[in-house]
């Protein structure tokens, strides 16, 4: 019944920003897959059409909790089956794949907030994820001047330099 409603509310009001984010929240609350398509097809179709990022970002996490999903649900038929090979083949995989979309959508987020330092942070921690220490150092250089992330910003710059054998750093 909400769905419906919120469906019928974006018909009457195309242009209407808010509404249209009320429909994509409460269609993600439903949880379907079919639910999350739609909303992600409705959020980038509004970041083109009103050149705004923040749909694209809104977009990009429904991909990250997707495949988040299937890194959870995988795992947990590892756990069931350790011997199985091609669970864990596939496991790795998709653990791999999760990564690299979240590394490409931060590198979106940080292109369109280059002040954003807790974004930088965040885009750090997923370079240091794949192993790439280089861009590792680069972000958590910059994104140790937010106090917010001073800490954890210092740790990975310094694991990162340790990876590279830059032990003096």
């Amino acid at each position: 019944r909400l769905v419906n409603a919120a469906k019928l509310e974006v018909e009457a009001r195309p242009g209407d920003l808010p509404t249209l984010e009320k429909y994509c929240k409460i269609l993600l609350e439903r949880a379907r897959p079919a639910d999350e398509e739609l909303a992600y097809s409705l959020f980038l179709k509004a970041s083109k059409d009103y050149k705004q990022f923040r749909f694209r970002e809104m977009a990009g996490d429904i991909r990250i909790r997707q495949e988040q999903r299937k890194v959870r649900e995988l795992k947990l038929m590892l756990e069931g089956s350790a011997d199985d090979e091609m669970v864990k083949r596939m496991y790795d995989q998709h653990v791999e794949d999760l990564n690299k979309l979240e590394v490409e959508e931060y590198k979106l987020r940080v292109e369109a907030y280059p002040s954003d330092l807790t974004k930088k942070f965040e885009l750090g921690r997923r370079l240091f994820a794949v192993g790439d220490m280089d861009g590792t150092i680069g972000m958590m250089q910059e994104a140790q001047n937010d106090p917010k992330n001073k800490t954890a910003a210092l740790t990975f710059l310094g694991q990162a330099f340790l990876k590279i054998d830059y032990t003096d750093e």
